[in-house]
């Protein structure tokens, strides 16, 4: 069974961009795990598009918060 790694991040696209070499080390470290970010619509969109992540969630939608 696959796990997931959430990460939550309400920064704004610069911080988010700043946080990116962590990212890559989580899917280094762990490239078995699912990584859904959990960050503002723009901005996860951004990375998701990147398939740094597996799924993001706009941080303002109710998907983030169930």
């Amino acid at each position: 069974m696959a796990r997931t790694i959430v990460i939550l991040h309400p920064g704004s696209l610069g911080d988010l961009l700043l946080a990116v070499p962590a990212i890559r080390r989580l899917r280094l470290r762990y490239p078995h795990h699912r990584l859904v970010l959990c960050a503002h619509g723009q901005a996860a969109a951004l990375l998701g598009a990147t398939r740094l992540v597996d799924e993001w969630i706009a941080f303002q939608g109710a998907g983030c918060a169930a």
